[in-house]
């Protein structure tokens, strides 16, 4: 961009504008030369001073004018700029359509801006400079009006639509760029920018796989009060100090019909007007993020009665029920709240992978929750939160107590116990009372919905398959009723006691039948301890081997209390077999454990880093993608390691390494060796061998998603620069042009 030389500009339906050399042959020349693409920032491009391609350039006036896009130095663009007659403002696109903007009135003529700052808005919104929202600020200023009449052809686009006039008596209107206009695009004085430190209300959703609650509180409340969280009921039979069946029901059509209890109870009136089979309905059905290998986009849910319907919509709607739920109560404490000024906490097990996490971003934003005001909790983690503030009772003297546990140095395992999965993270308190994950966050399904399936099971032993299976198939209403029996009933259940759970009127007419397991009464069915025991076994085996497992670990050492939290930390059975087999260790038990979670992921809202890092679970890579070269990693700004060959396993993330809450994790720096290539895609990798891979062909090596950066083709031998950071519970990518100095924010993708 240096000297008076005429340049030829297109501005493309992408919001680029292309520059050429020479006159190109959309412009009635048989040379067509190929363009070279920069960012189309019309407001601010070529008019600050700045950088480009390693050259400082000062400011540029330019005029859009029948012969291209004309850049001069002076500011006296009036003795410059081509007469009002020569003047026309007209777009170009990529297919080579003519788009000839006009008006008469200065407020029409301002539409075009607003219409070409849009469109470069759009452009910014997938390709934004990292750490915020781009303001978009320029100085134009509208040319006279001419009289010019000339042939064109109109396209019914956006631009078009932007005036609403008819092709007929054309009168043409220039933009020339000054340092003097009034037609800027900023925010209102009154729009405030929310963030996660600012909102008015946190609001967390624990969406679980047995059973979902919703809380918030106000920032005012939270300064006065952490523990002032107000729970939300989900259902009309849920109370506010419990969560709600996850549970949903669907109209014959797809459509979301009822949540929780309610929807249970609308499918038991249904079952009994046999008209239940018309209907979707789901429960139980967050495990299958889990389980399900290959996690993407389409993946189906199979409802009750083996109907399918697509996850994304299934998830979605139950967020956003209870999304909309949750808000309307804080609503009626503050009057005029609004949604932008809410940020939103949504639990997940720790030990789910990037592409199940992922999953649930995209079903929030599916269900209407602004992404930059949502962040992921860790669900052991929210309950660590939440316990550094409140008085538990302590396992061996019943003694209520402020938790020595939480003093700083001081180490101790969330053993979070759901109804899918188990989670356990090994934590130690910082001197600033924050929290460092000292041994990697795992578990595995060994959830009370493992128990539940197993005493369904012997249920049907006792009662005979076959006639238990024929049964349940035409009696909808006597199946739900089971399913409730059996969860209610497992949590009361005691080492050497028997297991008692409620039957469904019609069941208990079977009560001839007879059975070494258990015996059956008009309205229970009991079964044996020795038989109860067996139940409970498989999960409550594979828990305490785990635990033992972490805390053999060197770096847990030092660990001295256990804190047992979720759902399935009420199951008595559970709880005495824990305390028993760990009684070198204060067990530490909230007294309603099932909403230690929900209420410590509201309190992570307010707080700015409770967690301050984590550890890596398995060695994380990258891939080399094709049309780029010389591979470096940046250790430090002068140190640099090469890496040549395309099966290298580009190290990103050591196992075992601390990660850092919002710090880099690695720089990388590529060179795009075609000028074609706008589209950059590194794969991601995962290895879980103790050893770090050299090669991404070794057996262990799986590739988990991709980086994806959109750039601009400038010219061969490029550098460009990844650099990834971890924030929150997800991966943040920056790609950044050297030559231009631009950085835009680049994509992580685990779902397909």
């Amino acid at each position: 961009m240096r000297g008076f030389e005429d340049k030829w500009f297109k501005l493309t339906e992408d919001g680029f504008l292309e520059y050429y050399e020479i006159k190109p042959s959309f412009i009635s020349v048989d040379t067509d030369v190929p363009a070279n693409q920069i960012p189309s920032y019309i407001s601010g491009f070529g008019m600050k001073e700045g950088g480009l391609f390693g050259r400082r350039w000062e400011r540029r006036y330019f005029v859009l004018s029948d012969y291209g896009f004309q850049y001069y130095t002076s500011e006296n663009l009036a003795s410059l700029a081509p007469d009002n007659d020569d003047c026309t403002f007209r777009v170009i696109t990529n297919s080579g359509e003519t788009h000839i903007l006009r008006s008469s009135q200065l407020m029409d003529r301002q539409k075009w801006i607003d219409a070409i700052l849009e469109t470069q808005k759009r452009v910014n919104e997938e390709m934004r400079p990292f750490g915020g929202k781009p303001k978009v600020r320029g100085e134009w200023a509208l040319g006279k009006t001419t009289s010019t009449k000339e042939d064109a052809r109109v396209s019914s686009n956006k631009f078009s639509k932007a005036v609403g006039d008819k092709p007929g008596n054309l009168e043409w209107s220039e933009i020339v760029a000054t340092n003097q206009t009034k037609a800027e695009i900023v925010e209102p004085e009154d729009t405030i920018a929310y963030t996660k430190q600012t909102c008015l209300c946190v609001a967390a959703i624990d969406f679980g796989s047995s059973d979902s609650g919703c809380a918030f509180s106000l920032r005012s409340a939270y300064d006065l009060n952490p523990l002032n969280i107000q729970t939300e009921p989900l259902g009309d039979k849920g109370s506010a100090t419990r969560k709600s069946p996850t549970i949903v029901l669907m109209t014959p059509a797809g459509q979301f019909a009822a949540f929780g209890d309610i929807a249970q109870q609308q499918y038991e009136e249904l079952a009994l007007d046999e008209k239940d089979k018309e209907w979707f309905y789901f429960r139980r059905f967050k495990m299958q993020l889990y389980t399900k290998k290959g996690l993407d986009k389409n993946m189906m849910l199979e409802d009750i009665n083996g109907r399918e319907m697509k996850a994304s919509d299934v998830f979605a709607c139950c967020i956003e029920y209870i999304k909309n739920k949750v808000f309307k109560r804080a609503e009626e404490a503050v009057r005029g709240l609004k949604e932008e000024q809410v940020h939103w906490m949504i639990t997940v097990p720790a030990i789910w992978n990037e592409s199940a996490r992922q999953f649930m971003r995209e079903a929030a934003a599916k269900a209407g929750i602004n992404q930059e005001l949502l962040t992921l909790v860790l669900e052991p983690e929210a309950a660590a939160v939440y316990c550094k503030y409140v008085e538990i009772n302590r396992n061996k003297t019943g003694e209520v107590a402020h938790l020595e546990v939480f003093k700083p140095g001081s180490q101790f395992l969330i053993v979070d116990l759901g109804g899918g999965t188990v989670d356990i993270t090994c934590n130690e308190v910082t001197e600033t009372k924050q929290l460092l994950e000292i041994y990697h966050a795992s578990g595995g399904p060994w959830g009370g919905n493992m128990i539940n399936k197993r005493i369904w099971k012997l249920i049907r032993s006792i009662f005979g398959n076959t006639f238990f299976d024929q049964y349940m198939k035409e009696h909808t209403y006597a199946q739900l009723e089971l399913l409730k029996a059996i969860e209610e009933g497992k949590m009361k259940i005691r080492p050497g006691a028997k297991g008692v759970f409620k039957l469904p009127f019609e069941m208990s007419d079977n009560t001839n039948i007879t059975s070494t397991a258990g015996e059956i009464l008009p309205d229970k069915i009991y079964i044996n301890p020795e038989n109860i025991s067996v139940v409970f076994e498989s999960s409550i085996k594979q828990v305490c081997s785990h635990l033992l497992k972490v805390l053999a670990r060197d770096e847990t050492r030092n660990v001295k209390a256990l804190l047992l939290v979720g759902g399935y930390a009420s199951c008595e059975m559970l709880k005495e077999t824990i305390k028993t087999r760990f009684d070198e260790y204060d067990i530490i038990c909230p007294l309603i454990p099932e909403m230690i979670v929900l209420k410590g992921a509201v309190i992570m809202g307010h707080e700015s880093r409770p967690i301050i890092g984590r550890l890596a679970r398995f060695h994380y890579g990258l891939a080399v993608p094709s049309g780029l070269k010389m591979i470096q990693k940046m250790e430090t700004p002068h140190v640099r390691t090469e890496f040549n060959n395309e099966l290298n396993f580009l190290p990103l993330i050591v196992k075992g390494t601390p990660i850092r809450i919002g710090e880099e994790v690695a720089q990388y720096s590529f060179i795009v060796t075609s000028e074609e290539l706008t589209d950059i895609q590194i794969g991601i990798l995962t290895c879980e061998d103790d050893a770090a891979p050299s090669s991404i062909a070794e057996n262990n090596c799986t590739q988990i998603g991709q980086i994806e950066a959109k750039i601009p083709a400038l010219c061969k031998l490029t550098e460009v620069r990844i650099i990834v950071s971890c924030d929150e519970t997800d991966f943040k990518v920056t790609a950044v042009i050297e030559e231009l100095g631009h950085r835009f924010s680049a994509r992580c993708l685990f779902l397909h």
